[in-house]
Formats: C-alpha cells, structure tokens, sequence
C-alpha cells in the first residue's frame, strides 16, 4: 500500500477456537477478539504458519534497526539457526543482512507513493506514460510474472488508490467517500477504469529486456486520467507482498538458508524447509454470522507456499488492509478484474503447492479471479495442473482437492460440526 500503512503489531497469535460476537458493538467486540489474537508465543509464524512441533533453534529474524524505510513491519520470518552446523550468530547476523536488504528494497521498487533519486520505483513508471525505464531485478522479475500469467490485476491502480482510503477512514459515514458501492459517481469510475485496465490496447507494461520497461498508456486512456485526477496506473497494492516473499525466498535459497518459513500479514505463506522432519500447521479459520471459529488445521511437512484470501481479518495486524463497521460485513482489500468493485465469492479460500518452482505470485495469479467470481469444477482442474490446491469453507463444509491433505481438530462444539469433503473426488 505504498509508504500509508497502520501500525503493524509483530505479535504472532494466540487462536482462539470459538468467539460469539454479538451484533451490537460489532466493531468493538471484534476488535476486541483481534487484539486477544494478537498476543502469542515463539514457535508461530504469525498466525498463518504454525509450527506444530518446535524446537529451540527457531528464532525470529528481524529487520536491522538501521534499516532505511522498509516493509519489515508486513512479514514474520522465523529461521532454525545452527540446524546445519553452522554458528547460530553468524547465521542470525547473515539472515538479517539479507532480510534487510530486501525489505528495503521492495519498499522503494513498489512503492506508487515517491520517487527515489538512485532507483525507478512504480511512481516514477506511473509519471512517465510511454517512456523507457530501467528497473531493478525484483521489479522486472514481478512485471515479467504479471505478463505471463495474462493477469490484469496490477492495471487497477487508478481504483485501488482511491478504494484505500476506506481503510484509514475514522468512521463509518467517511467509507462512502471512497466505495464505489456507495457512491455512484465513484462506481461508474471504478467500472470505466477496469474497462480500461482489461485492454492491453489502453494499458499495458512492455518489457524490452535487460530491465527496461515502458509502461504503454493510449491517448484516450491519459486523456481520461488527466479528467478524472489519476495519477497511477499500475499498482500491485496488497498483492505486492506475495511477489516481494517469493523474491525474498528466493535470496534465501540460493544462499542455502532453507530451514525458515516467513509469513506475510495479509496471508501469504513460504515455507522454505524441505526436510520433512518438521510439522508445519495452517489454521483455517471460518465467520458465520457474528461467530469466528478455528474451523480446522492443514498439517504438513515440507516445503509449502500458500496463499489466503479472506474478507474478514483475524488479526490486528491485518486491520491495514480491512475496515470494520459498526455494522454490516468488514470491508476487505479485493477488487474484481472484471467489474472493478469490491466483493468477493467466498469468505475464505486457501490455495497452496508443494511444488518447488510454485510459488506465492504463481498461486495467486492463478487463483485470484476464481475467489472473486467463484469455484467451478474446470477452475479447480486448472488449477491442480498448475500443481496447485485449494481449500474453501462453505457453511459448515470444508472442501478440498487434494486427496491427501490432512485436516486436523476439525471443529466440534454444542451442535456446531464441521466436515471436509474433496470436491473433485
């Protein structure tokens, strides 16, 4: 979300297996229940990716304090130091090195909000319509992903810039100066906008090689920008810290530190230990009504990247990406590509792979538009043949496609009972 974020808490979760929120002081009282989940113990990845079974090597890598303005405050990264052998300290110090570096970086590379004068961030993209750039590797490395999976998620940005302000509203009566689903003028924008944003004739990003780029933006569609006031064309927004993870985990890998797993705070997970020695847990957690419920736990070993939309947070450290009213459901990060309005099919879908070359950017750019419009059996066939696999909850059903998932303390309380199902048997 550019340089704008809310204070981030790094407090990894408790969970909480069943919470009754009633309609009255719903904001508060959720709140109240995020900020329960905000307290933990060492041994989470912050609520995303559990270690079921711990040991004392694991530790919490941190941003270096010197650090230039970063977004260390967006991910959870705990490393198993000294488990190859190697000095614990010297192994702590290197990883934060690396952490650090890229964790800068990104903050300059993403960010729509400012320009740097050593580096071409998406600001000085957006400022400069139809002329050549040269970018550094994640930036062209996470352009080059878009292009190629076909996906038009990033040419929103014009929506997205307006649509965040609905996050850092105060009170409820300030969201309608930003959701086109309450404001009309703001609706018929959000729809030209995306009408604009699904032609590679109005907007697209060339990559020319050797890191350059040039963002190509028709006369029609700059016309209508310099109308309507919009200054950004192409923003990855909350998606950007999927790209920014698998980045990092690949700085980590090539540098043999394979024993970690770093979590973002809107849900995206990698896992990079490939022995299969340790348990690893994701928690899967359901909203019916006015109830939130840890509907079961995915266990699994090995390496993992994994991807979570909700439209409800569980954490205070999500409240960033989500606004809570005092009525009425929780105002969640997603825009469709097709309509360009906010909403979503599903509360909750978790799409994940255990494959060594899928990662967080893969997943979501392939399973994005299915969590917005909906599940359908050839989307979920698709999806395995990209060597991916998703669980959803609907009511009290959990429905999976991969044979040999296994879901844990699947919920049972009073007459409240949840099963899983494949859904592609």
């Amino acid at each position: 979300m550019g340089s704008k974020s809310k204070d981030r808490k790094k407090q990894a979760p408790k969970t909480k297996e069943d919470i009754e929120v009633s309609k009255k002081h719903f904001k508060l009282r959720l709140v109240a229940f995020i900020l329960l989940l905000g307290v933990g113990a060492a041994g989470f990845t912050y609520g995303f990716s559990q270690l079921i079974s711990s040991q004392k090597g694991w530790k919490q890598i941190e941003v270096n304090a010197a650090a230039k303005a970063n977004l260390g405050d967006e991910f959870y990264f705990n490393y198993n130091l000294g488990t190859d052998g190697a000095s614990p300290t010297t192994q702590r110090r290197e990883l934060e090195t690396i952490y650090s570096n890229v964790m800068v970086s990104a903050y300059r590379q993403f960010n729509v909000d400012e320009a740097f004068d050593d580096m071409v961030s998406l600001y000085a993209i957006n400022h400069g319509p139809n002329q050549v750039f040269t970018v550094d590797d994640l930036l062209y490395w996470a352009l080059e992903k878009v292009q190629q999976s076909g996906s038009r998620l990033i040419y929103l940005g014009p929506s997205y810039q307006t649509y965040e302000g609905v996050f850092f509203s105060q009170e409820d009566w300030e969201t309608g100066d930003f959701d086109p689903l309450q404001n009309d003028v703001l609706r018929e924008e959000f729809t030209q906008v995306a009408a604009f944003a699904a032609d590679p004739d109005a907007v697209d990003m060339e990559l020319l090689g050797d890191n350059q780029v040039r963002l190509k933006v028709s006369e029609e569609y700059l016309q209508y920008a310099q109308a309507h006031s919009l200054e950004t064309f192409v923003d990855f927004m909350w998606a950007r810290n999927a790209f920014v993870l698998d980045y990092l985990a690949q700085q980590l890998i090539g540098q043999g530190y394979t024993y970690g797993n770093i979590s973002s705070y809107n849900g995206f997970v990698r896992n990079l230990d490939g022995r299969g020695v340790e348990e690893y847990g994701f928690s899967l957690f359901d909203k019916a009504d006015d109830t939130l419920r840890r509907a079961a736990t995915m266990a699994y070993t090995g390496r993992m990247a994994l991807v979570n939309y909700r439209n409800y947070p569980i954490t205070d450290a999500e409240l960033g990406y989500y606004y809570l009213p005092d009525e009425g459901e929780a105002f969640a990060p997603y825009l469709s590509t097709r309509t360009g309005l906010p909403g979503s099919a599903l509360d909750e879908l978790v799409c994940y792979s255990a494959a060594e070359n899928v990662g967080c950017a893969d997943i979501l750019l392939s399973s994005y538009d299915g969590y917005m419009e909906g599940l359908t059996p050839q989307w979920h066939r698709t999806l395995k043949d990209k060597r991916i696999e998703s669980i959803s909850i609907n009511g009290t059903e959990i429905g999976y496609t991969d044979p040999n998932v296994r879901l844990t303390d699947l919920y049972h309380v009073d007459a409240v009972t949840y099963t899983a199902e494949n859904v592609l048997p």
